[in-house]
């Protein structure tokens, strides 16, 4: 079974493979690094955390949803997270942070470069898809159905 460490390992060689700046906290196996978007959102932080056997990554929506606009926030995740195939949308009820989450298990070995790879371009895509959905939703411009049939390219008439 890989270990935290040899997981973190893999990830540190695959960040420096293409020059990622990133700060490391090894007590506890997390990369923290900027992430541009490709939506009003801009940029992003990314986090990955090592454990054994996985890693975990965490994408942040830099945006808070305000205690007044929490449930229609949390419908629009709940849109959202339907149909996804690699992780999901998940806010903190208290503070109305947010984030993607993925996972990507390792089993007996260290990831795969290609997981990496794909565990992040996922979480990337995610918020490139749906990220102006939660501005729209936090700034009570669209309702939570409106905002995620636009993202998923839906249309009603």
């Amino acid at each position: 079974m890989a270990k935290a460490h040899e997981i973190a390992e893999a990830v540190r060689v695959f960040l420096g493979s293409f020059g990622e700046e990133y700060q490391y906290d090894a007590t506890a196996e997390q990369f923290e690094f900027d992430v541009e978007l490709k939506c009003r959102l801009a940029g992003t932080r990314m986090f990955i955390a090592a454990q054994d056997d996985g890693l975990t990554l965490y994408t942040a929506v830099n945006v808070l949803a305000d205690p007044d606009n929490r449930p229609a926030t949390a419908e629009y995740i709940v849109r959202a997270n339907h149909g996804l195939l690699c992780g999901g949308f998940e806010m903190d009820m208290d503070n109305g942070s947010i984030n993607y989450k993925t996972f990507i298990h390792c089993g007996g070995a260290p990831p795969a470069e290609l997981d990496l790879k794909v565990g992040m371009a996922m979480s990337i895509a995610a918020l490139n898809r749906f990220g102006d959905g939660f501005i729209d939703v936090i700034n009570n411009e669209k309702t939570p159905e409106d905002a995620a049939d636009e993202a998923k390219g839906l249309r009603r008439d």
